[in-house]
């Protein structure tokens, strides 16, 4: 699916067949194009408004998530509460938004009761999916520590570096000062 850039694109892309009918019912052609038929709809909601917005809403994509969260039924992240984290394609921003809000810990406890999990259900391709998720959000934060870390290293030792070769100017300007003062006493003597 194209990522969306707002909330009608990601109506449009994640159900462009209901969004086709909903224009269609308006009495409108229907673009075949999905960029087309994104501008078709934003052109909708303008001269519509609240009602057209309404119409959409029904045909949303995460319209069974939305309604469940409605209902008070919360995914915990962690499969303990019984519903499933991942759904599938147009639950993957969600899921990578609970993903950032556990720590490295609660991730790396989660990835190995999914790949229990995903042992027990070889043919789950959400499950997979979602393994695959995961692994990759562990995988690019230990990449950032690795980062952060070796960054610090040269940090420091860059503080060190820039110490060391403001003494050396240092010394250098001060050899330079003694030999121009040496030169002219000695032209003064001689002179």
């Amino acid at each position: 699916m194209k990522k969306a850039q707002n909330r009608i694109d990601y109506i449009v892309y994640g159900n462009p067949k209901g969004v086709r009918s909903l224009i269609y019912q308006e009495g409108y052609e229907v673009p075949k194009n999905l960029s087309e038929l994104s501008q078709a709809t934003k052109l909708l909601v303008q001269k519509r408004g609240k009602n057209f917005i309404q119409k959409l809403i029904q045909i949303h994509p995460d319209k069974k998530i939305i309604l469940q969260l409605s209902k008070g039924k919360k995914d915990c992240g962690c499969r303990a509460c019984g519903y499933l984290s991942y759904t599938g394609s147009s639950d993957k921003n969600g899921f990578l938004d609970r993903l950032e809000r556990m720590n490295l810990n609660e991730l790396e406890k989660y990835y190995r009761n999914l790949n229990r999990e995903s042992r027990a259900k070889p043919n789950d391709r959400n499950l997979e999916e979602e393994v695959r998720l995961v692994w990759e959000e562990i995988r690019q934060r230990k990449r950032n520590e690795i980062f952060e870390s070796s960054s610090n290293d040269k940090g420091a030792k860059s503080g060190r570096l820039n110490l060391a070769n403001d003494t050396l100017i240092a010394l250098a300007l001060t050899l330079a000062a003694g030999v121009l003062i040496g030169t002219s006493l000695h032209t003064k003597a001689y002179g």
